[in-house]
């Protein structure tokens, strides 16, 4: 992954519903989502697709999926995510609190 081309938003993480939308300047299959730096974390209820509603696969992560959660007891969370086809937006909705 190229540090150059990572896009931040900023989310607070009081358990409200969030929604992120990621616009890449090259086509991507292949990326790495980290809810948050520095703190454990629960990512609830989430969610991914791209542009034209299509979810891609999670295929590595460093937290452990309990239902549609994601519970991340490191400090670095991340969720690395493959799409069949090239995308260019990625839209994330889920619900952010701290461990």
């Amino acid at each position: 992954f190229n540090e150059a081309d990572t896009l931040k938003y900023d989310v607070h993480m009081d358990g409200r519903l969030f929604e992120q939308e990621y616009t890449f300047k090259h086509p991507v299959t292949h990326l790495r989502y980290d809810p948050i730096e520095i703190l454990p974390c629960a990512l609830k209820n989430f969610e991914f697709y791209d542009e034209e509603g299509n979810t891609g696969s999670i295929v590595g992560s460093n937290g452990a999926k309990v239902g549609n959660s994601w519970l991340f007891s490191n400090q670095d969370s991340q969720l690395e995510i493959v799409f069949e086809k090239p995308i260019t937006k990625l839209c994330v909705k889920a619900r952010l609190t701290a461990l």
